[in-house]
This record gives structure tokens, sequence and C-alpha cells, in this order.
């Protein structure tokens, strides 16, 4: 309600074509969602459904992306976690709706923890309040069942990526898990995430 209320009284301009409004008018909106993303995300193999290929050996059934991270899309992600353009989140949320198939009613939704200093920085969780909208609007459950054990910063080399996430995370349930990020190394977080899972056995 208090996005509605903020872009009534000091409305967005289209990313894209910069017609006033939201963050994307309808056209543009429409338009990014038809330019479907359907490679893998490992290799950029052309697929029909998703974007893992069956050679793929990972601790998740699937993963679905809505589209590379570049050009209005990237604009709009780095201004959502950096410039605190939360009208954003509902945007992208709607992204992730096109994106995902039928999932079942028992599907939990699981963000991917940000550290609390960047949390404090921005003054929200901008994975977690994504994963809120998108629960909503799939009607089913939205839970943080991932917890950090510190406070370091992703960084972008696999290793480290690594050595972070074992530090960091651990998962409290086993569920049916729809796990969402923005990170480009995302399928470390997603192998180490289930190891931890798997060593918890709960």
């Amino acid at each position: 309600m208090f996005d509605t209320l903020l872009s009534i009284i000091a409305p967005h301009h289209c990313y894209k074509c910069g017609k006033t409004g939201g963050i994307l008018c309808l056209d543009c909106k429409k338009y990014i969602t038809s330019r479907k993303y359907d490679m893998c995300v490992l290799c950029g193999d052309l697929l029909e459904n998703g974007n893992l290929c069956k050679k793929h050996k990972l601790p998740c059934d699937m993963i679905w992306c809505f589209s590379r991270r570049t050009g209005v899309v990237a604009k709009i992600i780095d201004d959502y976690k950096f410039n605190r353009v939360q009208a954003a989140a509902g945007l992208l949320s709607e992204f992730l709706d096109e994106a995902l198939p039928e999932l079942p009613p028992d599907t939990v939704i699981v963000p991917i923890p940000t550290i609390s200093k960047n949390i404090r920085r921005r003054g929200f969780d901008h994975i977690r309040k994504i994963a809120i909208k998108l629960s909503r609007r799939r009607k089913i459950e939205c839970c943080s069942l991932l917890r950090r054990r510190n406070n370091v910063t992703q960084h972008f080399t696999k290793s480290s990526a690594r050595e972070n996430v074992k530090q960091r995370s651990f998962l409290k349930l086993r569920v049916k898990l729809i796990k969402i990020s923005d990170i480009s190394l995302l399928m470390i977080y997603l192998q180490l995430a289930q190891l931890c899972w798997r060593r918890r056995n709960v």
C-alpha cells in the first residue's frame, strides 16, 4: 500500500522509454517478459523449459531465470540494491512469477540471507522483500530457513565464496524449496546450502 501511495505522490519514470508512471510502463514490461531467457545458466545451451541442463549434476532439480543482468534489467536491480528504489521489488517479483512454472502447494520460498550490514545500509533485506511479494502472488509460504553465521560480504571468486558459505548458512528443516538470490555465484550457494541441510538431517 505504501509503495502504491508513493507512486501517486512521486511517480517513477519508465527505465526503458521514460514514460511517467511505474518503473516500467506496461509496454516495456511486456517487451522484457516476451524475451524469454531460454538457455542453461551454466553452459548456454538452448532449452525449452527452465534454465538448467540435465547434464549438470546439482543439488537442485531446476533453476529459473527471467533475464540476463544487462541493460534496463541491470539498472533496475542496481537501483533497487544500492539506491533504495524499493518499488522495484514488486516488479522483480512479477518477473520471477512469469518465469516460474506451476508450483506444488507445499512449496516454500527461501530467500538467501543478506548480511546485516547491508540490511542496515539499505533499510531493508532486498531479497527477502522480493521473496515475500512472490509468495503472496503464488499464495505459498515464504520462510527464512537459512541463517548466517558471519557477516562476510560475498566475494567474486568461487573458492572464497565456498569458504564464506561454509561458515555462513544452515537450513532448519526439510521441505520442497525455491531459493531466491540475485548473485552470480548462485550455484556455489545452492550447493553449500544443500550440504549444510544434509549434514543437519532434520
